[in-house]
């Protein structure tokens, strides 16, 4: 059996793992956390870890590319700033949780981008037979997938956010603006490639 790569063991005992911890803590806060106080902080607590592995991914992300091959032309600026979907919605979100009030605009896009997002832990585009799956970089983006991954339906169960037709526009329109921050990375700050374009 392959250890490594997309369904290698590594990546099956993850993905076993982070469902298990993920059922966890989606019923401790649904069953225990009573109290909407503790909840909240909790919650808090939960995306200050999840920032920090955003950051830290990109960081470790940024180090690699500009230590090792770097075919694109990559510079310190651009490997540091978030130029993909996932690596901005790690920073931008957590944020929006932490310092915003609860059910705000920008969470019903942010909360739905993330399970998407976060879902990509079941099919992982940087994971490849011949990429370790303990590459500091592969480890984070990991973590902080699979933290997305559960801090969006954490936000949908404990009713932090209330989904609503009324506000399904918003969705739409902030995946857009995140397109258009794609475009202007790419088109006027150089980057070869921003959100995904």
């Amino acid at each position: 059996m392959r250890f490594n790569g997309l369904f290698g063991l590594h990546h099956i005992l993850f993905l076993l793992s982070t469902i298990a911890l993920g059922s966890v803590v989606v019923y401790i806060f649904y069953t225990k956390l009573k109290d909407e106080h503790k909840r909240t902080l909790a919650l808090k607590i939960m995306c200050a870890v999840w920032f920090a592995l955003g950051l830290a991914h990109q960081i470790v992300y940024a180090s690699e590319m500009m230590n090792g091959p770097n075919p694109a032309g990559w510079t310190w600026p651009q490997l540091l700033l978030p130029f993909t979907y996932c690596s901005f919605l790690s920073i931008v979100t957590p944020l929006v949780v932490i310092f915003f009030k609860k059910d705000n605009r920008a969470l019903h896009c942010l909360a739905y981008f993330s399970f998407f997002g976060g879902f990509s832990i079941f099919f992982p585009a940087w994971l490849n037979d011949n990429t370790s799956f303990f590459l500091p970089s592969s480890i984070l983006a990991m973590f902080h997938h699979a933290f997305m991954f559960i801090i969006s339906i954490l936000l949908i169960v404990t009713k932090y956010i209330k989904p609503s037709m009324k506000r399904f526009y918003i969705y739409p329109v902030g995946v857009a603006l995140i397109i258009l921050l794609g475009v202007f990375e790419k088109y006027v700050l150089k980057f070869p490639v921003g959100m995904m374009i």
